[in-house]
């Protein structure tokens, strides 16, 4: 624990007991059985209740009220709720206005506070710091995520719960979820009534993103990762200071990891702890406003200098790893992040590749695309890969002229090939000068739909069956508006039967096709408004935009003579699957330096060396990614090479047995039971060797006995065998003695002999197969108690 945080212990002590108490577990936090179960926060109501808070004065009175319409468990629940929004705010409102708040709530059901409690002392109650008016004005809109929130902590299973919220763990799998759970509440929670109740008194949409619950959240849980800095802009001002990232287009998880960077700095330069509030420190981020991206960045087409671009670059590191135990994903999850790194439009029109089939098979259609493209490699490492296979080395080759000669050619490997074709990509987009003339596409563009509009065609569709994932309905183009010197000025779009019309001016096309040609424009929700005193970023006529932009990529694509072609940055892939299986030392050699991000060609900091084989000056650039898998069932990643982990962002994958819910196999609830077996294989070995849940997702659509004792006899039973050595017994354990196994009695020895205590066990493959198609056998493993084996 650090210098800056002894003073307020007592406020960590008490958010640790919560922790423990109310968040992995269902109790209370003040005693008197359950009562953060999830069921009670699944209620809709009891978020609802906070439609009409609006303002701290207004709050307890009308929350009293709304409390009274719930079941009588809530009353208590809610005070206690209000408790945990008041642990980390302090200054604005003192402890005992927090305790007379809490008072007057627990009235509802009758109860009286517990006034020597530990958490509701003087110390807790102060709080960390004050949150200003701001958090105490929106504190019902904080309370309503912090249900939301708590919500998704509940539907986790108890032993995920227990990791995540670990608080000797760093915090960053809670911090992850957290960046994804305000849209995913958006979207569950239906936008109508997210709007509705999500608005402040000036009628305002909150932005869940913004709240300051997340961030003194993370640091009540986590203090020694988490700065204790609640507000969104204060942290985004901190990092727009002291750092050259936009902190604008990065998720929180980056923005803290970034945070603690920064601290680390300042505490060497200071030669001590330090505060972002120290006055020497906060003078320099408090008025510091986000940077600019260069002029000379943009018109050189590079990704990273658009904005949705830039945003999705951001959230992606240059050097990954997915690990985990078997079964989990990886490999498969390798797909979408290759295409959102290398087509991020098209990645963000199937980024429902989970829920919806179709939406993958599109994503590996596109990766199977780039790859045969030549932006895609791929690779799987073992015992016997080497540098010469991945960079390069001397290499046999056959005379075709005469059989049996052998002679010796300079062989270039997977890494050094793809590496190539992205530096000369990289080479020549820093060569391009100029952007393509999208005034003069433009104006040829108009010339051509006038010419079929005033000919004998009378008019220019605009979409209908070519672009029917622009609109169902039907548009054309009918006629163009001049000015006073007869120049175009605007298109009249005629919509479906003619009885309405639109007008899309020249000046809106120039201003977004350069967007929609670097990919920053997939959809009318990103066409900015076209009016200066529109709010609202989606627009009726963004749609028709959408449409014109999509004709005049046609028509530059097909007959745009004057617009010079531009090289433009692409990003490159390798993905090594099986990256802990080779000899990483023997594999990278000397690229083991040129992969960090800073020793990238194209950057300040860029380094080069010379190959041993081909004496080559090589370096590697900064459009190539690379992704590796690694299953930790193989290898652990304490294991790892030291200068690989250092180089790499290492992203855990493990089970997820809610993925299988829903799935029940002749009354086989499937979820509890991978999540069962996962539970016992990490109690009896450990939870890098658990099962994975893509054994079992075949069986979406196809829930039948066959095809699960198929998986059991095929896949986990074996696993099994070989995670414990062919361990029967804590096999069996694992299987929570379920008839799957059992024991048979030791053989007649000779005379005089003495058999050891040993169990054998009956290892029958016709047995098996019969205890195979047996329901209650796969139920047994998660049943709550455990039968004998009586076999």
């Amino acid at each position: 624990m650090t210098s800056k945080r002894v003073k307020r212990i007592e406020v960590y002590d008490a958010a640790a007991h919560w922790r423990e108490k109310c968040l992995v577990g269902d109790g209370s936090l003040f005693g008197g059985g359950s009562l953060w179960k999830k069921e009670y926060f699944d209620n809709k109501k009891f978020a609802e209740m906070f439609d009409t808070c609006h303002g701290i004065n207004q709050l307890i009175p009308r929350l009293k009220c709304q409390v009274k319409k719930l079941p009588s468990t809530h009353h208590k629940l809610a005070v206690e709720v209000l408790w945990a929004m008041y642990l980390p705010n302090g200054g604005s409102i003192g402890q005992e206005r927090k305790r007379e708040n809490l008072q007057t709530l627990a009235d509802v059901s009758g109860a009286k506070l517990p006034s020597g409690h530990e958490c509701l002392q003087d110390a807790p109650m102060r709080g960390l710091g004050n949150l200003g008016m701001a958090f105490n004005k929106n504190l019902w809109f904080e309370m309503m995520c912090l249900i939301l929130c708590v919500r998704e902590i509940k539907h986790l299973d108890p032993s995920a719960r227990a990791r995540v919220l670990d608080g000797n763990s760093d915090g960053k799998e809670f911090s992850r979820l957290w960046d994804a759970w305000p849209e995913k509440w958006q979207k569950q929670w239906g936008e109508k009534w997210w709007a509705k109740n999500a608005k402040d008194r000036k009628g305002v949409l909150k932005k869940a993103e913004l709240i300051s619950l997340r961030h003194s959240m993370m640091h009540l849980l986590f203090p020694d990762y988490y700065e204790p800095v609640f507000s969104s802009g204060q942290k985004m001002r901190i990092v727009w200071a002291f750092s050259d990232r936009d902190s604008e287009n990065m998720t929180w998880t980056e923005i803290d990891d970034t945070l603690r960077i920064i601290r680390a700095e300042k505490e060497r330069e200071f030669g001590r702890s330090i505060s972002f509030y120290n006055p020497e420190i906060k003078s320099q981020w408090e008025n510091a406003k986000k940077p600019k991206m260069s002029k000379k960045s943009q018109k050189r087409g590079d990704p990273s200098a658009s904005g949705s671009n830039q945003k999705h670059m951001m959230n992606i590191p240059l050097n990954q790893i997915f690990y985990g135990p078997p079964g989990t994903g990886k490999t498969y999850h390798t797909v979408p992040v290759a295409v959102q790194i290398l087509d991020p439009v098209r990645y963000n029109q199937n980024k429902n590749y989970r829920e919806n089939r179709q939406e993958w098979k599109n994503l590996k259609k596109h990766f199977d695309d780039l790859r045969d493209g030549g932006q895609v490699s791929l690779v799987t490492f073992h015992q016997s890969f080497g540098y010469e296979e991945f960079v390069e080395g001397i290499r046999p080759a056959l005379d075709g002229e005469q059989a049996g000669d052998v002679s010796f050619e300079m062989g270039v490997g997977v890494f050094k090939e793809i590496a190539k074709k992205a530096r000369k990509n990289l080479e020549a987009s820093l060569q391009t000068k100029d952007e393509p003339d999208f005034d003069a596409l433009i104006d040829e563009f108009t010339d051509a739909v006038a010419q079929r509009v005033e000919g004998e065609e009378g008019g220019f569709l605009l979409f209908g069956d070519k672009h029917s994932h622009v609109s169902k309905s039907s548009a054309k183009v009918v006629g163009i508006k001049r000015d006073a010197r007869e120049d175009p000025r605007s298109f009249v779009v005629e919509l479906g039967d003619g009885k309405w019309q639109r007008s899309l001016t020249l000046e809106l096309l120039r201003r977004d096709y350069p967007r929609f040609r670097r990919g920053e424009i997939s959809s009318a929700k990103d066409i900015p408004p076209t009016t200066r005193n529109s709010t609202r970023r989606w627009h009726s006529k963004g749609l028709y935009l959408l449409g014109m932009l999509h004709r005049i990529a046609d028509f530059e694509k097909e007959s745009a003579p004057s617009v010079r072609e531009v090289t433009r940055l692409k990003n490159y892939v390798l993905v090594i699957d099986e990256i802990n299986r080779g000899n990483i030392s023997r594999i990278f050699g000397e690229l083991i330096t040129l992969i960090e991000e800073s020793k990238r060609v194209g950057n300040e900091e860029s380094i080069e060396v010379i190959l041993p084989y081909s004496g080559e000056t090589f370096g590697v650039p900064k459009n190539l990614y690379i992704i590796g898998t690694m299953n930790t069932a193989d290898r652990s990643i304490a294991l790892l090479d030291t200068a690989l982990r250092r180089r790499f962002r290492f992203d855990e994958m493990m089970p997820n047995p809610e993925l299988l819910a829903g799935i029940t196999v002749s009354g086989i609830e499937i979820q509890k039971l991978l999540a069962e077996m996962n539970k016992r294989i990490e109690a009896l070995y450990d939870r890098d060797h658990q099962i994975g849940h893509s054994f079992f997702l075949r069986l979406k659509g196809n829930e039948n006995i066959e095809t699960l004792a198929e998986i059991f006899e095929h896949e986990i039973l074996p696993l099994l065998q070989e995670y414990f050595y062919d361990d029967w017994e804590k096999i069996d354990l694992v299987l929570n003695q379920n008839k799957f196994l059992a024991k048979k009695d030791p053989p007649k020895m000779p005379d005089g002999a003495v058999a050891d205590d040993r169990k054998i066990w009956d290892t029958d493959k016709d047995r098996l197969k019969e205890a195979l198609k047996d329901p209650a056998n796969y139920q047994k493993i998660y049943a709550d108690v455990a039968d004998d084996n009586s076999a």
